[in-house]
């Protein structure tokens, strides 16, 4: 399948069936430059038109193994979705769908393990990140709930991350974005709180930015740095 003279799916294949009651589709596969899919699914005929499907994703990303493993149930009006990592990143993801809702993601949550940054670029810090966010609707809008650990904190010149803990909220309403908690513990370094928000100029050509309000409580700054006095 090509678009703008550019190939973007190959090696497509699928076997359709259908029994009056259930459509089925097995056997479907295909190809992208990195990626490849395998996946097979059952919907019934009838409302509430319940499913079935599964799907496995292989591939690359930034140069690092991938491997997914997706399951979707429920039924067409309330979709249960599940992603779990193999290879490349070690995780879980979990999401309830409504896409005829006015809000068309009931909730959502994410979990990740091990992250390390160096990892995936030779100059980033090391660390073993471990990421968990829960996503909700709030007042018409969206609230993310998040929260990384970094048991490794190492100062930046020793080529670490300096926090033990990072956590916040993140708030999204009629196009604004805004952090109504954050916390950056420095384990026996100090912490940080505050809040903030992403102010947009009026400009439409000038770029944003992120406009913090924190407080500082006994921060030792060596291990921040290690060459700072504390």
């Amino acid at each position: 399948l090509d678009y703008n003279d550019q190939a973007q799916l190959r090696d497509i294949s699928a076997r359709l069936h259908s029994d009056g009651q259930q459509h089925q589709i097995s056997e479907l596969s295909f190809s992208t430059a990195d990626i490849k899919l395998s996946a097979q699914g059952e919907i019934a005929v009838d409302a509430p038109f319940t499913l079935k499907t599964e799907a496995d994703i292989h591939g690359q990303i930034a140069e690092r193994a991938l491997s997914l493993h997706v399951q979707a149930n429920g039924t067409l009006a309330e979709i249960q979705l599940s992603v779990l990592a193999l290879a490349g990143i070690e995780g879980d993801a979990q999401a309830t769908l409504t896409p005829f809702a006015p809000q068309p993601v009931r909730e959502a949550s994410i979990r990740l393990r091990q992250i390390d940054p160096a990892a995936w670029h030779a100059s980033a810090p090391q660390a073993r990140l471990k990421l968990q966010a829960d996503l909700a609707p709030e007042n018409n809008g969206w609230l993310a709930r998040w929260r990384i650990d970094n048991p490794q904190a190492l100062p930046v010149d020793q080529r670490g991350l300096p926090f033990s803990r990072l956590q916040g909220q993140l708030h999204w309403l009629n196009g604004e974005w805004r952090l109504p908690e954050l916390l950056v513990d420095l384990a026996s370094g100090g912490k940080l709180t505050g809040y903030g928000k992403w102010e947009t100029p009026s400009d439409a050509s000038a770029e944003g930015a992120l406009a913090l309000t924190l407080q500082v409580h006994a921060i030792n700054a060596a291990r921040i740095h290690s060459q700072i006095k504390p």
